[in-house]
């Protein structure tokens, strides 16, 4: 893994310590840029745990409509990379919104 990705990777750690304390903005600003970066080095699989983090971060905050949005497109990508979890992980969290 590249020092971008792994830049990436932390973003994306970050934002989950930010959602379980509460502080969702955070978590959903550190998100956004692991889903810049994940986009920047050209990794789907990165890029849809983006979009699902996102959409965790904004459902938490009652931006659903938004949530649903990044749930569908880490649907799309996980269906184009092949991943069978990432496939289901969406229809069952955006199911509770």
């Amino acid at each position: 893994m590249c020092d971008k990705a792994l830049e990436g990777q932390f973003s994306c750690n970050l934002g989950s310590v930010y959602e379980t304390l509460g502080k969702f903005q955070e978590a959903i600003d550190c998100c956004s840029k692991f889903l810049t970066i994940a986009k920047e080095v050209g990794d789907r699989a990165l890029e849809a745990e983006a979009y699902r983090k996102l959409g965790i971060a904004c459902g938490s905050v009652g931006m659903s409509q938004e949530a649903i949005e990044y749930f569908n497109k880490q649907l799309s990508i996980s269906k184009e990379v092949g991943d069978r979890a990432g496939q289901e992980t969406p229809m069952t969290i955006s199911a509770s919104l």
